[in-house]
């Protein structure tokens, strides 16, 4: 008997990591061979967030019962919303929340002066 994360977790738990670690993954190889910085260490973009979305609506398809004969009407259903989703967060250039008033890890003392670097 096999068991796994699909027999003891309802399908989301199971689903919406996989739904993530394709994408992002994928993407970052992507950037990383292009010789870009990759998306996940830019400010703002909502990549993984429509990612997350798209599972999740796809999740809630096939809880509805959109994917009993065919997987393909909640499969493209889900996959409208989060093309739709991505698009319109490029075009109004949404960007992903931050957190609000981060600890810095250690305060930056700027350049060193002038007269400490000459006396050596």
């Amino acid at each position: 008997m096999r068991y796994g994360l699909a027999q003891v977790a309802p399908p989301c738990c199971s689903a919406t990591p996989a739904c993530l670690c394709g994408p992002t993954a994928g993407r970052f190889f992507i950037d990383l061979t292009s010789g870009v910085t990759p998306q996940h260490f830019t400010k703002g973009e909502w990549f993984v967030g429509t990612a997350a979305l798209t599972s999740i609506i796809y999740i809630a398809l096939y809880e509805l019962g959109l994917a009993t004969p065919s997987v393909w009407p909640a499969t493209l259903l889900a996959w409208a919303v989060g093309f739709g989703f991505r698009n319109l967060s490029l075009h109004f250039k949404w960007e992903e929340p931050e957190p609000w008033q981060q600890e810095r890890l250690h305060v930056s003392q700027g350049p060193a002066p002038v007269e400490a670097t000459a006396a050596k």
